[in-house]
């Protein structure tokens, strides 16, 4: 089983495809701005193609469009790392992205696994296990919508679920897996009003953590940073604060 340094290390290498920089960019304290360009094996999400920045505690990485690069070099140079994820500095952003119809979207902040918890039976919720041609299977409830993309192929395709169910047979969450790199999966949980604060939540999350450990993947879970409850979960499962990463959005 890998230990937390060497599961960090394979965070900040992904990262670094993610922003086309060393990992060892992270690791420095003073931040680091590098035209955008797309590198194999990249996250592939589609709102971070004019600026994504990210931060593992120390200096900040940004990947912006070449026609700001300059411009943010000096901006980036006026605060530390972490700072940049603050809603001053965030407006800071803004005043530069207005112009080319661009403006910061959400801070999210990623966890990872403590390497791991054991699952514990629980004899309050009957569990299912969906992969593959299965998953289709739980794709017609749209309730569900943070534990699944509802796509098994594409760029980010779910791979991997489990559902638990209440003592009369009813759905009542699921925690499902997206493959978002080929080492890293990020994982999503999802539980119907009338069943939360009933530890499902995180029952879900412990036990896909363990089965992605399992397949020899890094799972990895992601939060709004004001979401309290979802980040109770993560917590409960042995996740610890990783980074934190944002990006801009189009207002056109």
């Amino acid at each position: 089983m890998l230990s937390k340094p060497e599961v960090q290390l394979m965070a900040r290498m992904q990262l670094a495809r993610d922003l086309a920089c060393s990992p060892r960019d992270f690791m420095r304290p003073a931040n680091t701005v590098i035209p955008f360009q797309k590198k194999e094996g990249r996250r592939p999400f589609h709102e971070q193609e004019f600026l994504y920045a990210a931060c593992f505690g120390r200096g900040t990485v940004f990947m912006a469009d070449p026609v700001i690069v300059d411009e943010l070099k000096i901006l980036a140079a006026t605060r530390q790392g972490p700072d940049w994820f603050e809603h001053d500095a965030m407006c800071q952003l803004d005043h530069i992205l207005a112009a080319y119809g661009w403006k910061m979207g959400n801070v999210y902040l990623a966890h990872l696994p403590k390497f791991c918890q054991c699952r514990q039976e629980n004899d309050l919720w009957a569990i299912r296990w969906f992969e593959a041609d299965e998953l289709c299977f739980l794709y017609e409830n749209s309730a569900f919508s943070n534990a699944l993309r509802y796509q098994k192929d594409g760029l980010r395709p779910d791979v991997l679920a489990v559902a638990g169910y209440d003592e009369s047979g009813n759905l009542a969450g699921i925690a499902g897996a997206s493959a978002d790199a080929a080492d890293f999966w990020q994982i999503g949980v999802d539980v119907l009003p009338e069943y939360r604060r009933e530890g499902l939540g995180a029952y879900l999350v412990n036990s896909l953590t363990a089965r992605i450990i399992q397949q020899d993947k890094i799972p990895y879970y992601v939060t709004g940073t004001g979401n309290i409850a979802s980040r109770s979960i993560a917590a409960k499962c042995g996740y610890y604060p990783a980074w934190v990463e944002m990006s801009a959005r189009s207002v056109r």
